[in-house]
C-alpha cells in the first residue's frame, strides 16, 4: 500500500524562501520574523569576505603616530592599502609597517618642497605605484592594485591649504572612470562637503564629479575627521569613488592613532569569496628539536634496503622518512598576526581616551 503524506501544515517547498549569503536558506521561525518586516523578506547583509580595503589618514608626521594602536587596527580590520599623508619623513629619515611594503615620494630628490605622502601596500598582494609630478604643490601617487583577479587603481593625493592650484589629471583624461578609488587630505572646501565657503580646490573636486562618474563618500552628514587646534570639527579629507563601486563601498571614521586627524577605513566589497590569509600551516623551524628529528630519520633510514628498491620506489621510502622524522621533530601549524604589547587593560584604556575625546 502506497504511504500517504498526511502531514497538516503546509510544505517548506510551497514557502517562499530565499537563499542567504552563506548560500543557507532560513528558517521557519527566521523566515517569519523576516517576514514581517516593512517591505516583505530582507536578506541578510553581504558578508565582508572578499573586501578591499584601504585606510586614508593624515598623520601630522610618522614619528608622532601611536605605534602599537595602528598595528592593532591594521591587524583586525584587515586593512591592504595605507594611503598616509603629511608623512614629514625628510631626506634620510624612515618608517616601515611590518607586513606592508613602503613606497613615498621623491619631491626631496627634485628639489620640490612638500609635506610627504606614502603609500603602505601589504606583502601578499601584487601593486604598483607611480609618483606623479605636478608642476604646484598637489601631492600624488597613482597606485595599481590587482585584487579577486580585477585591477584597482586607488589615488593618494594631497593638497597643502596654502595652494589652492590643483595641477594633475587624473587616468588619461577620461571622465569614465573604472575601480578607481581618488583618497586623501585634498583641504577642499565647499558647501557640500560641510563648508561653508568654497575655494578653488573644492570648485574643482565638485566639477570633476559633475563631469565624470566619481562620487564623493564624504559630504555635509559625514562624520567630521579633523579636529582644528583652535576648536571645530571639519572635513579635509576627500574620497571619490567610481560609480561602478559605489553601491559595493562604505567608510567608516576610525579612533585616533596620534593624529589630529581621525583615520578613514573604505571598503570596497567584491564578490568573489577571499581565500584565508595565512591559512596554510607551515614549518616552525626556529622552534624545531634538530636531535629528535636526526635521530628519528636515521632509525628511518636503517630500515630501507636500497639494493631491493628501484630509484622511484627508493625515492618514495627517502620522502616518506623526511616527512616522518620532520612530524616528530618540527613544530608545524598556522601562525597567527598579533599586536605587540596589546593586552584587555591597554584596550581598556583606548576605549576610555577616544571616549573623553569624543565627549569634549
Amino acid at each position: 500500500m502506497a504511504s500517504t503524506n498526511i502531514r497538516k501544515t503546509k510544505s517548506c517547498a510551497t514557502q517562499k524562501t530565499v537563499p542567504d549569503f552563506n548560500g543557507h536558506r532560513p528558517r521557519i521561525a527566521k523566515r517569519t520574523r523576516y517576514a514581517k518586516r516593512k517591505g516583505g523578506y530582507r536578506k541578510p547583509p553581504t558578508s565582508n569576505f572578499g573586501s578591499l580595503r584601504v585606510m586614508q589618514i593624515n598623520v601630522q608626521g610618522c614619528q608622532t603616530l601611536r605605534h602599537t594602536e595602528l598595528r592593532t587596527i591594521l591587524i583586525k580590520k584587515g586593512v591592504h592599502i595605507v594611503l598616509a599623508q603629511e608623512t614629514l619623513l625628510g631626506r634620510n629619515k624612515e618608517y616601515s609597517l611590518p607586513g606592508y611594503v613602503c613606497y613615498r615620494c621623491q619631491c626631496h630628490l627634485s628639489g620640490k618642497a612638500c609635506r610627504g605622502i606614502a603609500t603602505f601596500v601589504r606583502k601578499d598582494l601584487r601593486a604598483t605605484v607611480r609618483n606623479v609630478q605636478t608642476p604646484s604643490s598637489s601631492d600624488i601617487q597613482a597606485i595599481q592594485v590587482w585584487w579577486r583577479g580585477k585591477k584597482f587603481q586607488p589615488w593618494n593625493w594631497y593638497q597643502p591649504p596654502s595652494d589652492k592650484s590643483v595641477s594633475f589629471v587624473l587616468g588619461k583624461g577620461t571622465h569614465r572612470f573604472t575601480r578607481t578609488l581618488v583618497a586623501g587630505d585634498a583641504n577642499a572646501h565647499h558647501p557640500a562637503f560641510g563648508y561653508e565657503n568654497s575655494d578653488a580646490v573644492g570648485e574643482w573636486v565638485v566639477d570633476l564629479m559633475i563631469v565624470s562618474n566619481l562620487t564623493s563618500l564624504v559630504t555635509e552628514r559625514s562624520e567630521p575627521t579633523y579636529l582644528h587646534s583652535r576648536g571645530g570639527l571639519f572635513r579635509p579629507d576627500i574620497a571619490l569613488i567610481s560609480s561602478d563601486l559605489e553601491e559595493s563601498t562604505t567608510r567608516e571614521v576610525l579612533d585616533n592613532v596620534g593624529s589630529d586627524h581621525l583615520p578613514s577605513l573604505i571598503t570596497i566589497n567584491c564578490c568573489a569569496p577571499a581565500q584565508g590569509r595565512d591559512s596554510k600551516p607551515r614549518w616552525n623551524y626556529r622552534r624545531a628539536n634538530w636531535s629528535v628529528y636526526r635521530d628519528t630519520l636515521d632509525n628511518a633510514l636503517n630500515n630501507v634496503l636500497p639494493d631491493k628498491l628501484t630509484i622511484s620506489a627508493l625515492n618514495e621510502a627517502f620522502t616518506r622518512a623526511v616527512i616522518y622524522a620532520a612530524r616528530r621533530g618540527v613544530p608545524r601549524g598556522v601562525i597567527h598576526k598579533y599586536s605587540p604589547i596589546w593586552s584587555t587593560e591597554f584596550a581598556q584604556a583606548v576605549a576610555k581616551r577616544n571616549q573623553a575625546q569624543n565627549d569634549h
